[in-house]
């Protein structure tokens, strides 16, 4: 991913949130458990840690001298990722 039009060298905090619609989901994961009636302490813990709101990716980058930063996010199929860019001063 290619952002433009950022404050030249400066920082920013990425925030990168997924939403999947395939395996990595929770309704998906629980469709092709085959919906039972109820689940195994190990499959809600699982289907609690695929419903979190979490970011996978928290960190700080820096643009170039011309506003621009590159940035990897790995994809599967039929994902949804989100990227929120904050102007960041050096605090958290």
């Amino acid at each position: 991913m290619h952002v433009t039009h950022l404050l030249p060298n400066a920082s920013y905090r990425v925030h990168v949130n997924r939403t999947d619609f395939h395996a990595d989901d929770a309704y998906s994961a629980y469709i092709e458990l085959g919906s039972p009636k109820s689940l195994t302490a190990e499959q809600v813990a699982h289907r609690s840690e695929l419903t979190r709101d979490l970011p996978e990716t928290d960190k700080v980058v820096r643009s170039g001298a011309k506003g621009t930063v590159e940035l990897t996010v790995p994809m599967n199929s039929n994902d949804i990722v989100l990227v929120k860019l904050e102007h960041h001063t050096g605090s958290k």
